[in-house]
């Protein structure tokens, strides 16, 4: 019999989610629109020194008693800068006149401060994971890249298709946490 070998094991990156914050909109005749970042003042006052981090984002609408995704993006710079440039103001504006009615939050998902940036490949596959697991929510989701989707399944657990999972489908869910 050899020598027991230690095992060194890395401690997971882990992403923490803060929201929904509720994005304030501009009420016209014609609908709701989402104003120019400058004029999102009291949502960055309620997001606080986390708008000058990085991670990714995704925005929803909270409609009934659910919130639908309708967009997920990943930062460069921080949330401040990039989450309502122009063309993601676009998008969330289609969004929230194609869902009719509902309110307009958004979600961070933010690495904890270490030493440095959060690694690129971190954000990479949290918003890749994010966009197929959105994807599954919402066929209708925003994002045009990285929607290529995985060809296989688990009926009624993961991309398994409409309508009501089994009992054992369930009972699989729950223990796995999907």
């Amino acid at each position: 019999m050899g020598k027991k070998r230690k095992v060194k094991v890395k401690m997971a990156t882990m992403f923490q989610v803060q929201g929904p914050f509720e994005i304030t909109v501009n009420v016209y005749r014609g609908g709701k629109i989402i104003p120019r970042n400058k004029d999102l003042a009291d949502f960055w006052e309620e997001v606080g020194e986390i708008s000058e981090e990085r991670g990714c984002y995704v925005f929803g609408i909270r409609a009934g008693k659910g919130i639908r995704p309708w967009y997920v993006g990943q930062t460069a710079k921080s949330f401040k800068d990039e989450c309502f440039t122009g063309a993601n103001r676009s998008k969330y504006n289609e969004a929230i006149a194609r869902a009719g009615k509902g309110t307009p939050v958004m979600f961070l998902l933010v690495l904890p401060k270490k030493r440095g940036k959060p690694g690129k490949r971190y954000l990479d596959a949290l918003e890749e994971l994010l966009i197929d697991v959105g994807y599954s929510k919402n066929p209708d989701i925003s994002n045009i890249q990285k929607t290529k989707r995985p060809t296989w399944g688990v009926k009624g657990v993961l991309r398994g298709g409409k309508g009501k999972p089994k009992k054992a489908e369930s009972y699989f869910r729950k223990m796995m946490g999907v």
